[in-house]
This record gives structure tokens, C-alpha cells and sequence, in this order.
């Protein structure tokens, strides 16, 4: 899509529109079940509008995808864990609280389609570990350093994909405080 456009008030409405009514069919149906006649009806624009702005509903998706994974990567360059319980439940409280919300998220962790997401996810993680590990001196700290920061990562998404095909039936605090546990009796050592 055109750089120009993206920046076009109008433009950024209608995305968003396209956007929103994908995620409210999320609540129906499975990412699988939902198509592009699906969408456009729901956000009330024509089908041309629909290809102004993607290729295709794989093209959607991915763009949703990728506005996920940075939203979650911007939590967690905020988060540099210390040893601090109280942050590092708020970041997992955030962290809940944006996959139970985000219904996007929630439907891909418990769709088929799930180990294309956490792998996509993964590699952003990668990129994250490599970034945190760059500047660390020692070769056995940061092999075991980068280690411990993946094993969380994997973790975590373990945990999420698990929480959101239970139906999320544990409140946020509470799926917060278990993966601040597992955190801080296991991973935290590494780092």
C-alpha cells in the first residue's frame, strides 16, 4: 500500500474499520470461517474499498499480526526484570489483560492456526533475546542469559495458549500471579 495513504486520515479510518469488524467476527467465528464478503459487510464498505487497503484476507490477518506482536514487544521493552515481584506480575498482569482483550489473539491461540502465529511470534522474540544479550561481555553469561529469556518467552506463550483455550477461567490476577511464580522460581536465575 501506498506510503502517502497510510498516513490519510481517511485511509486510517477505514483500516481501522476493516480492522475492527475482523475482530468482531472473531467472536463467532474461527480465523479459519471468516472471509473477505464476511468483513466488508460488517464494516459497511464495498469489496474494491476492502482491496484498496489488502491484497487479500491472509494480507489482513498478517497485518494484524504484526501490529500484535509489536504491541506485545513494546511491553516488553519496558519490562527489565530485577528481581522485583511487583513489576514483574504488573508486566504479566498487562500481558494477560492485552491477550484476553485482544481478540484477535485470544482466537489465534486457540485456533489451528496457532503455530504459524507462535512461530512468527518467536522469531520476533529472537530478535528481542539478541538485542537484550548484545552488549554482554561474557560468552557462558550471555549464552545462559539468552537461554533463560527464550525458555521465558516460551513459557509464557505456553501459558497464554493454554489460558485462552480454557476459556480464560481464571481472572487475569490470578493466570498473573502463576506466571510471575513460574518466573521468578525458574527463569529469573538465568537472568
Amino acid at each position: 500500500m501506498p506510503a502517502a495513504n497510510r498516513h490519510d486520515e481517511r485511509y486510517v479510518q477505514v483500516q481501522d474499520a476493516i480492522t475492527d469488524a475482523y475482530l468482531q467476527l472473531l467472536s463467532s467465528k474461527s480465523p479459519e470461517e471468516v472471509t473477505v464478503a464476511d468483513v466488508v459487510a460488517r464494516a459497511g464498505i464495498v469489496r474494491s474499498t476492502f482491496y484498496n487497503h489488502y491484497v487479500d484476507l491472509p494480507s489482513l490477518q498478517a497485518d494484524i499480526e504484526d501490529r500484535t506482536i509489536q504491541h506485545i514487544f513494546s511491553m516488553m521493552e519496558d519490562f527489565r526484570p530485577k528481581g522485583n515481584e511487583g513489576l514483574t506480575r504488573s508486566f504479566f498482569l498487562s500481558l494477560c489483560l492485552y491477550a484476553r482483550e485482544n481478540a484477535y489473539l485470544s482466537s489465534v491461540l486457540r485456533s489451528p492456526s496457532a503455530p504459524d502465529f507462535i512461530t512468527k511470534i518467536l522469531k520476533m522474540f529472537h530478535r528481542y533475546v539478541r538485542g537484550v544479550v548484545k552488549d554482554e561481555t561474557d560468552e557462558k553469561k550471555s549464552e545462559r542469559r539468552s537461554y533463560g529469556i527464550a525458555f521465558a518467552i516460551g513459557g509464557a506463550i505456553g501459558f497464554l495458549h493454554k489460558w485462552s483455550s480454557d476459556g480464560f477461567s481464571l481472572d487475569a490476577e490470578r493466570a498473573a500471579g502463576i506466571l510471575t511464580d513460574l518466573f521468578e522460581d525458574g527463569a529469573l536465575a538465568y537472568l
